[in-house]
């Protein structure tokens, strides 16, 4: 124990690199290590302005490490018989009543806190300065709103919305809120004085949160606002410190070693139940992988030697080129992990069961990379006394250059695709307020000093200008440094910065605008301008994709209750463009509806929208080549009687 007491120690100077490499400002860092903890370092500053030390009792964001309490917290209703794994999501809240049927219909419990239900993310909810710009009141209302944009139970997709959801859940069966629950079954009991989903501003050991700009300096902004009495509270609104989190990993190693070799979903002495359940593998995390890569409830495992940090930043900045651990060590075990995010916290936990150790690394920075898991690595090699370790100042390095070449890249990419000498409608035209389909989100256009600008939410910390790219298009993108003063991530695709303005139904004026705030809808989400003419009104528009086989089946639904206004697209991997316009046909054959009543819709996507396997059409000719095809093969699947047949030529211009 002396011997590796020694070795941690010596790894301070290089885990202060790792800090001044990334930019933060403060860590704390605790390890155990056959069930005792063995050694805990405070380095750099809770209030950077202030000088003020970290220590092993400073309150931290634990962001995403909250995923792991609220399933606890689940298994604990779980062994009391109050629901099951399986228990579907629709059996304890009627309200859930997302449209797509696979999700409405059979998403389970397990399915939420595993990350596999292929629901949409929609992450406009966090915007600048940590600001939640959904209200707790409008959740439910925001959850059913989300599509399928993943195969249901397909594939692994992160996704905090499954964590939102499973908050409900405690609550409605419990009759508490989700953080009083977690707080008199698990954190009391184990004596976590300082763990909470609230904040208290009484404590003065609190860590301020920072951003880092270009040049490595922390920027102070706003602490992380999610909580337990707001929206995304359930999937990172924890706070906590070393010392309080040491115990909680303390009690879950020891409850995994007694459940899993007994069988029993309770351990005496520790307040935590259905832990091997919890610890237990769901949905592998790739579909080719030569040791375990998966995901439990909260938890990734991880089968050594392998990649880590799957749940982290630095996947994206190292191109998905992460480091093997524990390359050449003798009998390398299975390691349980987790990290967290927001602006102004990284977080990281590594378990090792067979060892009964652990490792915890919490921050007050988001960095210029994932820190706080690179040092988590770090000191697991150093645990396992890995010989050939690998060479984490030169990961920091690398990744931190990547994540400065990001403004560079998105710039380049909206400059490539971007069309010259186009001009905008009058500016007059843009200015108004729009607002979603399920009234959660709304955005005001606005105009000063010849400039437009938006604001989400209409705040005025959530204000942006809007330079013009081409046409109706503009963007939103800011010089990275203010990005990161602002409190924002600075990691999206170019897609995310453009705002389309468009001529809707009216056919006269711009009257909508779509923001693609998801990756995986690129055709963005589309807004509805306030005011419109009374004889245009706002439309109700059902949503076609991942419908896969059942697609027709469902639009004849549509139609025949009522609804007159279809979306759908030219992408075969998304939507069944053909099946939406066989269903068209046969309900005006049949006389549910004839052509002039139904609003079609359907888009261009290009070529980083299709799957590969099956584009529409040829992703390296010209872009005008790639629309005369897309538009032709639309045209052709949504013609309004099959005696009809279209010619390409048609689509020459």
């Amino acid at each position: 124990m002396s011997d590796l007491s020694h070795r941690l120690s010596a790894l301070h100077p290089t885990i202060e690199d790792l800090m001044n490499i990334a930019g933060t400002a403060g860590l704390s860092l605790g390890v155990i290590h056959n069930g005792e903890v063995v050694h805990n370092a405070n380095f750099g500053f809770r209030d950077v302005r202030s000088k003020f030390p970290v220590n092993d009792q400073t309150i931290f964001s634990g962001c995403s490490l909250t995923k792991a309490m609220v399933s606890a917290t689940i298994g604990k209703l779980v062994a009391e018989d109050a629901l099951t794994w399986d228990t579907k999501v629709k059996d304890v809240l009627p309200e859930f009543q997302i449209s797509d049927d696979a999700l409405h219909n059979f998403s389970t419990i397990t399915d939420l806190l595993a990350h596999r239900t292929g629901m949409s993310t929609s992450n406009y909810w966090l915007g600048s300065q940590n600001n939640i710009l959904v209200s707790k009141e409008d959740s439910m209302k925001f959850l059913n709103s989300q599509e399928a944009v993943k195969p249901f139970r397909g594939q692994w997709q992160y996704n905090n919305l499954g964590y939102e959801l499973a908050g409900h859940v405690i609550e409605k069966i419990s009759g508490q809120r989700w953080d009083e629950v977690l707080a008199s079954n698990i954190l009391e009991p184990l004596g976590l004085t300082r763990t909470s989903a609230m904040k208290d501003e009484r404590d003065d050991n609190i860590a301020k949160a920072y951003t880092v700009l270009d040049d490595g300096t922390p920027v102070e902004i706003d602490g992380v606002k999610a909580a337990a009495n707001k929206f995304g509270g359930a999937n990172g609104g924890i706070r906590s410190c070393v010392k309080d989190l040491l115990k909680l990993y303390q009690a879950i190693l020891k409850a995994a070693e007694h459940q899993f070799s007994t069988g029993k979903v309770t351990t005496p002495g520790t307040p935590l139940d259905e832990t091997a359940a919890l610890l237990s593998s769901k949905i592998p995390l790739k579909m080719t992988s030569l040791r375990e890569n998966s995901y439990a409830l909260g938890w990734v495992r991880s089968q050594l030697p392998n990649s880590m940090g799957a749940v982290g930043l630095n996947p994206k900045l190292m191109s998905n080129d992460m480091p093997v651990v524990a390359k050449g060590a003798s009998s390398p075990p299975l390691v349980i992990y987790h990290q967290g995010s927001l602006p102004g916290a990284l977080a990281a936990v590594n378990l090792l069961p067979e060892s009964q150790s652990a490792i915890v690394v919490m921050t007050n920075t988001l960095a210029l990379n994932d820190c706080a898991d690179w040092v988590g690595q770090l000191v697991l090699e150093t645990i396992l006394n890995v010989r050939d370790k690998n060479d984490y100042l030169d990961m920091a390095r690398k990744s931190v250059a990547a994540s400065l070449d990001w403004h560079h890249n998105v710039q380049a990419e909206l400059d490539k695709d971007r069309i010259a000498s186009t001009t905008p409608r009058d500016f007059e035209e843009h200015i108004g307020t729009y607002k979603n389909s399920p009234m959660t989100m709304k955005i005001e256009v606005t105009q000063q000093e010849g400039k437009l600008f938006f604001a989400l939410q209409g705040l005025e910390s959530e204000k942006y200008e809007l330079t013009h790219y081409h046409k109706d298009v503009f963007t939103w993108l800011r010089p990275r440094d203010e990005l990161a003063a602002r409190g924002r991530f600075t990691h999206q695709k170019a897609l995310y910065y453009k705002i389309r303005f468009d001529v809707g139904l009216s056919r006269k004026t711009i009257d909508t605008l779509s923001w693609a705030h998801d990756a995986d809808i690129p055709d963005g989400e589309t807004f509805y301008k306030d005011g419109q003419s009374s004889d245009v009104p706002v439309p109700m528009i059902y949503g076609t994709a991942w419908k896969a086989d059942r697609t027709g089946e469902f639009v004849t639904q549509a139609l025949k209750a009522g609804l007159r206004c279809i979306d759908t697209a030219c992408q075969p991997g998304h939507y069944r463009e053909d099946l939406v316009g066989d269903a068209v046909r046969n309900c005006i054959e049949t006389g549910v509806i004839t052509r002039k009543e139904i609003y079609l819709q359907t888009k261009f996507t290009p070529p980083s929208g299709q799957d590969p396997a099956s584009c529409p059409y040829d992703p390296s000719s010209s872009i005008k080549s790639q629309v005369q095809a897309s538009i032709g093969l639309s045209l052709s699947n949504l013609r309004p009687h099959r005696s009809i047949h279209l010619a390409s030529e048609t689509f020459s211009n």
